[in-house]
């Protein structure tokens, strides 16, 4: 019963963020933010790259994270940050490096993560590449990709808020 529960709110979570990102496009184009159409339209195309990735490669690791629930969070926290990073793209160039470092690790942590059955090799690349061998590399570089991906996330935030103070610091004394 609290399984049906909890996935019930993950769908609802789900549909408000489609929502949330259709209403960004609306925004953006009204508003002739060309930044935040494209981080909508990456950030979904992103998503969908990682699902058919997590999908093709689905194997006993991505069942148990898939069961705690771990891509859905992560990619709606990845959405969420690309529509709120969108707005400051042009502030510096390190929220602009950040900004793709974001996108390409986001990829490379699905892509490049391996997984197995009961029987034979491990694969990854939307189950392509059936090799134990060349897995262990891509686990590292999966696993590598996500740490830059938290970094990434970190920098997006110090980067954001240190504008926003900018912002208030000239509005103060524009008002003096």
């Amino acid at each position: 019963a609290i399984t049906i529960v909890l996935y019930t709110a993950l769908l609802f979570v789900c549909l408000a963020f489609l929502g949330s990102m259709v209403w960004s496009i609306i925004y953006s184009v009204k508003t002739k933010n060309k930044n935040g159409i494209y981080a909508v339209l990456f950030s979904l195309l992103s998503i969908a790259l990682a699902a058919f990735s997590w999908i093709t490669n689905l194997g006993w690791i991505r069942f148990i994270l898939t069961i705690l629930l771990i891509p859905f969070v992560h990619a709606l926290a990845f959405g969420t940050m690309n529509v709120c990073a969108s707005k400051y793209v042009n502030c510096s160039k390190t929220m602009k490096v950040s900004v793709w470092l974001f996108y390409i690790t986001y990829l490379c942590t699905y892509i490049f993560l391996p997984d197995s059955g009961d029987h034979g090799p491990m694969y990854m690349f939307f189950g392509l590449v059936r090799s134990n061998s060349v897995a262990n590399i891509a686990y590292y570089v999966s696993m590598g990709a996500f740490m830059m991906h938290i970094a990434t996330f970190i920098v997006q935030i110090v980067q954001i808020s240190d504008y926003k103070k900018k912002m208030k610091l000239i509005n103060a004394n524009e008002l003096k």
